[in-house]
């Protein structure tokens, strides 16, 4: 709930109105895709041809990468929830990058990924030796970071005027323990019971009656949290 996905959409978004990149975002959605996985869908992204001959498709992925850095364009893949990669689409990744052409890689490989991805890349240490950023997201560690963060969001969908009281971004903090998608889901549901019950600005008793009722307040909120 930090905003992973997000970032990956972004970050795609941004490349993708660069003519310098050739970048796709791929979602891992279980962990049994078998050795062809990640080669195929590059294939897919670079237009080449599908293949069953593994090898022969291989090649032509190479052949159109290096055409593509020869001309200034570099390939970049986004894997989200890349937790779920296996063994196999792992050793896939790192051999493809391996691959060089005039001293220069012709791929980046950015992978998006709870907590467990460490675990992931420990299991493929040559994988590990090849990631040379790593950028973890983090809960936001105030209430006055999660105010900046809620106004910011009700500018954005148009309320010029404050509607949250200090007590109630104290409240918000205290039970989503800075977790932005819990921030979300509260104040969704702040904005509904001021709405139901006619209240122009939200304080901290509907806030806390909101987490009452949501259960963010129970043995399940802190599961929740510590994972």
């Amino acid at each position: 709930g930090l905003g992973k996905t997000m970032i990956s959409w972004r970050l795609m978004q941004i490349l993708d109105s660069n003519d310098k990149y050739d970048v796709s975002l791929l979602v891992f959605l279980h962990n049994t895709a078998k050795v062809g996985w990640f080669i195929s869908k590059l294939a897919a992204q670079l237009e080449v041809p599908e293949n069953e001959d593994k090898d022969l498709l291989f090649n032509a992925v190479l052949q159109k990468m290096m055409k593509l850095t020869k001309a200034g364009r570099k390939v970049v893949i986004l894997i989200d929830e890349a937790t779920m990669l296996n063994k196999e689409i792992c050793e896939e990744i790192r051999g493809m990058l391996n691959v060089t052409f005039d001293n220069r890689k012709v791929m980046t490989v950015v992978l998006f990924g709870v907590p467990g991805l460490d675990e992931v890349l420990q299991a493929d240490p040559p994988l590990l030796q090849r990631i040379e950023t790593r950028v973890v997201l983090k809960p936001m560690q105030t209430a006055n970071a999660a105010a900046r963060y809620i106004e910011h969001r009700l500018r954005v969908a148009g309320r010029e005027s404050r509607l949250f009281t200090d007590d109630a971004y104290r409240a918000i903090q205290d039970s989503c323990k800075g977790n932005p998608r819990l921030v979300n889901i509260v104040c969704a549901n702040a904005l509904m019971e001021g709405f139901l019950i006619r209240k122009v600005s939200l304080d901290g008793d509907i806030v806390n009656r909101v987490v009452a009722e949501l259960g963010y307040n129970t043995r399940i909120r802190q599961l929740f949290l510590s994972a």
